[in-house]
């Protein structure tokens, strides 16, 4: 079960328009690499150790082949690739790696994988009060 929250948010492009109410997703916490490495160590042969030593290398590995721009693909699991944005010049020539920021991996998940994600269930976290009505904006 995925916990939301209910935010509301105005229109940046028509300051006139009326408030819009959306769900947020709201984080249940954080698994730790020793609390995946003892679940997977229950499910096979390899010790929880040997696990962390294989999920500690992987990190490294995914990391370097990013930087040299290659996309990693785990067959059953989805693609790796790193993005990134650019700033606008005016001449092609002035577009250089200074003008690039917001470096972030990105994770496409294969078939199997979003088509799994589709059958969350999701739950509101009533500990968020929900965001008062507000009036409707005038011109």
């Amino acid at each position: 079960m995925h916990k939301y929250k209910v935010i509301a948010k105005d229109n940046p492009q028509d300051k006139t328009a009326p408030v819009r109410y959306y769900g947020s997703p709201v984080s249940s916490g954080k698994v730790q690499i020793e609390e995946i490495a003892a679940r997977i160590s229950k499910e096979s042969t390899l010790s929880r150790h040997d696990i962390i030593a294989v999920l500690s290398a992987f990190n490294d590995a995914l990391a370097e082949y990013l930087q040299q721009g290659l996309s990693i693909d785990f067959e059953r699991l989805g693609i790796f690739s790193l993005t990134f944005r650019s700033h606008g010049s005016d001449t092609p020539e002035e577009v250089n790696p200074s003008k690039f920021y917001a470096h972030r991996p990105s994770f496409r998940p294969k078939p199997n994988i979003r088509e799994r994600l589709k059958q969350t269930k999701f739950v509101r976290d009533k500990s968020f009060p929900l965001p008062k009505p507000t009036k409707t904006k005038k011109k």
